[in-house]
């Protein structure tokens, strides 16, 4: 094994607004900006991970990503 095998980089196509941002070593999706329930419910991502190198190998999963409203009410308690 070399360290082309070793290193894995992420991106991803489908942001639209710039909403979300993706580490490229660890693949995580992270907010860039607030979502709003009145602007979009849900958004489609294409997250691709490939190894650099001479023989590279490339994976592209489907991400799938919905919004849902919180309860923002305080508890309530039945006595």
């Amino acid at each position: 094994d070399t360290k082309f095998d070793i290193d894995i980089y992420y991106w991803f196509s489908g942001n639209l607004g710039n909403i979300f941002s993706i580490d490229p070593y660890m693949g995580d999706i992270i907010l860039t900006l607030e979502l709003d329930l009145d602007v979009a419910f849900e958004y489609m991502l294409q997250v691709k991970a490939s190894n650099p190198g001479p023989n590279p190998l490339l994976t592209v999963i489907p991400v799938h990503i919905m919004v849902t409203m919180a309860d923002d009410a305080k508890p309530r308690y039945k006595e």
